[in-house]
């Protein structure tokens, strides 16, 4: 059963660390992939460049975001 007012609680203390992720996740993910929509070509390559992790930034979110969500 879950305990609502602990649950208020915990997003009270804890809502900046998921907001800058999900920011950061907005960022590198889905806006370029909504900009990017118009040319099929363009969309293409930057899934691959994606999923094969060469962006430093998409990097450092996969590695820190898990983290950042269990330890915050």
């Amino acid at each position: 059963m879950i305990n609502i007012a602990l649950l208020k609680e915990q997003l009270k203390r804890f809502w900046l660390g998921s907001a800058l992720i999900m920011i950061a996740y907005l960022i590198t993910v889905i806006l370029p992939a909504y900009f990017d929509a118009q040319d099929k070509a363009s969309t293409v390559t930057w899934l691959i460049s994606l999923f094969s992790l060469t962006n430093p930034f998409v990097i450092v979110l996969t590695i820190f975001a898990p983290l950042a969500a269990v330890l915050l």
